[in-house]
């Protein structure tokens, strides 16, 4: 069975040295305060084309400062199109695109730094 395509993203994203620098492993669905992290959630829609699976996925760059979210931000949107191949023993990325550049959005709630960004994908069973 294929894994989800925001599991998927988190893999993907974990493989990236450039995210990985300024987040380690903070990379997850849920919120995670502290130093730099990205939030991944699978927008709704999409299309599915025989086996495999078109997915619009929002990453939030979180960071207790606006340069290191920036910094974040763009280390996504520069790596994330090359991401390609093996995901896991069961998932395959077709390819991957960015949807929308950065946005700024602080936190209403906490006011903490914070770009938005949009990405794509494609997946496919192993």
């Amino acid at each position: 069975m294929m894994t989800t395509p925001d599991a998927a993203a988190i893999a993907l994203l974990r493989t990236l040295s450039a995210v990985t620098a300024l987040t380690s492993t903070r990379i997850s669905t849920d919120y995670l305060p502290g130093s730099a992290s990205i939030r991944v959630t699978l927008l709704p829609g999409g299309q599915a084309e025989q086996e495999l699976w078109r997915a619009s996925l929002q990453i939030e760059c979180w960071a207790t400062d606006q340069i290191v979210a920036g910094q974040l931000a763009t280390a996504v949107r520069t790596s994330w199109p090359s991401v390609r191949g093996v995901v896991d023993s069961s998932t395959w990325c077709a390819g991957a695109w960015i949807e929308s550049n950065p946005t700024w959005m602080p936190d209403p709630e906490s006011d903490r730094p914070r770009y938005i960004l949009t990405v794509g994908m494609w997946l496919g069973p192993r």
